[in-house]
């Protein structure tokens, strides 16, 4: 019997809501690890995935990417990378070089 739907359903679930980054999974009573080390690999076992957990997995990866995101633009806030696009935006807008949208 090969593992299906269930094996499938376990798994992604556990990658992407459990050990992301290791993208080592239990299989639980199957036994046994399974380790998706590529891209290809991450995407041949998504096409597997059930409606629900499809759904359930694109609002987890919309809110990962989001926290990244912000991330990333705090940390540029903090270092000052904004510093110059800020005082420039500041200073348009002083000199009424913006429109309201």
């Amino acid at each position: 019997m090969g593992l299906g739907y269930n094996f499938y359903r376990y798994t992604l679930y556990q990658v992407f809501f459990g050990d992301l980054y290791g993208l080592k999974v239990k299989l639980g009573p199957i036994g046994g690890d399974i380790q998706m080390n590529t891209v290809q690999e991450i995407e041949k076992a998504i096409t597997q995935l059930p409606k629900d957990d499809l759904a359930a997995l694109r609002e987890w990866f919309e809110e990962f990417e989001a926290k990244i995101w912000d991330n990333q633009f705090e940390e540029d806030v903090q270092s000052g990378k904004l510093e110059k696009l800020a005082n420039k935006a500041i200073t348009d807008f002083r000199a009424g070089k913006c429109k309201e949208l």
